[in-house]
This record gives C-alpha cells, structure tokens and sequence, in this order.
C-alpha cells in the first residue's frame, strides 16, 4: 500500500514484512497470534521489518532477518519499488458508506449492496 507504506512481499517460505504507519501497528492488530501461542510479536511498531519463515511460523513470531540477510534486502527492495510503481490507494481518500459498516451486519463484512 503506497499510502499507508506498509506491505508484505514473499519468496518462497520467507515473507518479508513493512510495518510503516499501517492501519493498526500495534500488538493487538498485528500477526496471526494462535491461541495458546507464548512468544511476543515480533514485528509491531511504526517502521518495524522483519522477515519470517511462514512454513515454520505461520504465527509470525519469529523475525529470521538475520539468518537471511540478503533475502531480506532482495524482498525489501521488491516491495519498494512495487510501492513505487503502485497506483495510489482510494482507501483512505474515498468516503465510506455507512451502510457497510459491519456493525450493521452482525459484525461481519457483507455485499451490503445486495442486502
């Protein structure tokens, strides 16, 4: 997303993740945590990247950067420069209608159109 300058890139079982001014940068948003899951998360905050093994951590716990340096770099690079070339997002600049609001639907986001 070029707006909100966060991403993911994948190659293979390595996903590189950005977290720059996402939507919800924080502990609670952020990851996949399982339940019963015991290790932090690893890749919250404002600017934050990490690289994680997704077929060993499908939680996202585990930042393996430093094992991978060059994946890291090769990843990164691969979504910058796709945030580059990237049309701008509608997401933030387009008013939303408040008949979608999942509250309205209970708690789920439905083609509110055809309701």
């Amino acid at each position: 997303d070029n707006v909100a300058s966060c991403g993911a890139a994948v190659r293979g079982d390595l996903k590189y993740v950005l977290n720059a001014g996402c939507e919800y940068p924080d502990a609670a948003h952020s990851g996949w945590p399982d339940a019963g899951e015991d290790a932090p998360l690893s890749c919250v905050g404002d600017g934050v990247e990490c690289l994680f093994n997704v077929a060993d951590d499908p939680a996202e716990r585990v930042d393996v950067k430093a094992r991978h340096p060059a994946v890291f770099d090769m990843l990164r690079a691969a979504l910058l420069r796709a945030q580059a070339e990237a049309v701008a997002s509608r997401v933030r600049t387009t008013a939303g209608d408040p008949l979608a609001d999942p509250a309205r639907h209970g708690g789920k986001w439905v083609s509110w159109l055809d309701a």
